[in-house]
Formats: structure tokens, sequence, C-alpha cells
């Protein structure tokens, strides 16, 4: 069984704290494989982002993730932490 099995993630406390546990677990599972989870990892700079984005776009690649909703049109993030659980 992985760290990604739902049934080690902790099924009663905070929510903050089950979320807290499932982002850990996924992140020690790729880079148990080797698979870096942040772009800084491999060496992608904030300035590079914009590339990046028109690149995608380019090549018609406008909704990407499990349901298409991380786009173009998504707002630019700094380097700053996300949220609370970002420990960037």
């Amino acid at each position: 069984m992985t760290d990604l099995s739902p049934s080690r993630w902790p099924r009663e406390g905070e929510d903050d704290a089950r979320i807290d546990a499932a982002i850990e677990s996924t992140r020690n599972f790729f880079h148990r494989t080797g698979i870096q989870t942040r772009l800084g990892e491999y060496d992608v700079a904030a300035s590079d982002i914009e590339t990046i984005v028109s690149t995608l776009t380019e090549h018609g690649m406008t909704q990407l993730g499990e349901h298409g909703a991380i786009t173009p049109k998504m707002p630019v993030v700094s380097s700053k932490p996300l949220n609370k659980r970002d420990p960037r």
C-alpha cells in the first residue's frame, strides 16, 4: 500500500490536519519515485512562467488538471505560499 492510499489518511480531526496529511503523503510518494513537486526544484524561475503559459496556449493545452480547471486565465501567483499549508 502506498502513502497515496486514502485508507492511510486520517479520517478524524480538523480538516486542515487531514488535508496537510494528504498533501504530505502525496509529496512523499512523488519524491520516493524521483519526481519533484515544486517548479523551483526543476530550476524553473517565476520569470519563466509567462513563457510556459504562452507555449501551452499555443499548443492548445488550455484546460489542465484532473477537471480541466487549470487555465491560462488563472491569476499569476507570487513566490509567496499559496496558502497557510504551503510551506515554500
